[in-house]
């Protein structure tokens, strides 16, 4: 991107130099996003490193990119996990560009990890795995879901000694659900397709104001194929074909691509990827349980947490948790990998497909939204 492209996304607020709320200090662009911009400042009051997410100019007048990123804003500023990016500000700045000061975090996010060093060793996948669904667990017993759960939303935050953990980006797209969920009617348009296209479940794309925790496990399935493998099961020249592979093509075997993963992880993917909602698992708590014995040894308190999370959850929390879902069982065969088992689920599948092709003839016209919000980059300490 030029300098004057840069100059024209972030005027007039996001100059180096530039003094924003009276008191942080813009230092440089970390980021530019399809929708957001993110800046290295300082909180010239307490001399604190902070990020500063804003709009981009060309995003003001949508009245929708504004609602999402005060959304995101919110539902982040509710949620006080480890394992999510922390908010500590919010506002609007004097020329009515909205804004949220976060933690600066240092590090790389996953799909960076990917790009630089291949597919992860399989402790290391399912470890990271376990602590974005503390983040995620949080987020559903509070009613949210967070429908973006992808390896570039993961960033493996590295600390001052050394440590790292990974932290939970974007809730830009999260979908709030139950009873002390903000009414906003008309934020998520029949004529949108909210998410990226690789990681979202059938039924996100096909009714996504009605998706429930369980499309998020789905999308931690793609997630854990991704990390182990170094590509996403669902690929396609196009979005439309991407779609189209999702609704009704069978989903490859993780251990045709990784023949080292154990078979039991191999039946957890197969598991979080099944079409029908109910034979997933009934929660992220379910997840984490069938993945503790494959982690590290720290596997066990992040299920510990997890279940904790889950086990107070709101009355909007309780409202999402308590969908009909399947009872926890190790007899799910896992149909989705291979050809069509019955007439029955044959036909289901051509119904959906049918759903499918109207879906992408109405994106293929009103244009698919795909949000891509600016996130934290690596920066060398």
């Amino acid at each position: 991107m030029t300098p004057d492209r840069t100059a024209q996304l972030l005027a007039p607020v996001a100059q180096p130099g530039e003094l924003i709320a009276a008191k942080y200090r813009v230092e440089r662009v970390v980021a530019i996003g399809g929708m957001g911009v993110v800046l290295a400042a300082r909180n010239e009051d307490l001399d604190q490193k902070v990020a500063i997410k804003i709009l981009r100019q060309d995003a003001l007048a949508n009245q929708e990119a504004v609602a999402r990123f005060l959304r995101e804003a919110r539902t982040a500023a509710r949620l006080q996990g480890e394992h999510v990016a922390r908010v500590f500000d919010v506002g609007t700045t004097e020329s009515g560009v909205p804004f949220m000061v976060m933690e600066f975090l240092t590090g790389l996010d996953l799909q960076q990890v990917i790009d630089t060093h291949g597919p992860l060793p399989i402790q290391d996948a399912v470890d990271y795995v376990l602590q974005a669904l503390e983040a995620v667990a949080e987020a559903h017993a509070a009613g949210v879901v967070h429908r973006d759960i992808k390896p570039s939303n993961l960033f493996l935050a590295e600390h001052a000694d050394g440590t790292r953990h990974i932290k939970v980006l974007d809730f830009g797209i999260s979908k709030g659900q139950g009873l002390d969920s903000p009414a906003e009617p008309g934020l998520t348009s029949t004529k949108q397709v909210m998410g990226s296209p690789g990681y979202m479940s059938p039924e996100q794309m096909m009714a996504p104001r009605t998706v429930d925790g369980r499309a998020d496990v789905w999308s931690f399935g793609v997630l854990l194929y991704t990390l182990v493998t170094g590509e996403p099961p669902f690929q396609g020249e196009t979005v439309a074909a991407v779609m189209a592979n999702i609704l009704h093509q069978p989903v490859p075997r993780l251990r045709d691509k990784r023949s080292d993963a154990p078979a039991s992880l191999e039946r957890i993917v197969a598991r979080c990827l099944e079409r029908e909602v109910g034979a997933r698992y009934a929660n992220v708590a379910k997840l984490a349980q069938a993945l503790e014995p494959i982690g590290s040894s720290f596997a066990k308190l992040s299920t510990s947490r997890i279940q904790s999370a889950i086990g107070a959850a709101s009355p909007a929390g309780q409202t999402l948790l308590n969908s009909k879902a399947a009872e926890d069982s190790d007899r799910l065969s896992g149909a989705s990998w291979t050809h069509t088992s019955s007439r029955r689920r044959s036909r289901r599948r051509l119904l959906v497909a049918a759903g499918a092709a109207a879906l992408l003839a109405s994106a293929v016209g009103a244009g698919v939204w795909l949000v891509a919000s600016a996130r934290v980059a690596s920066e060398t300490p």
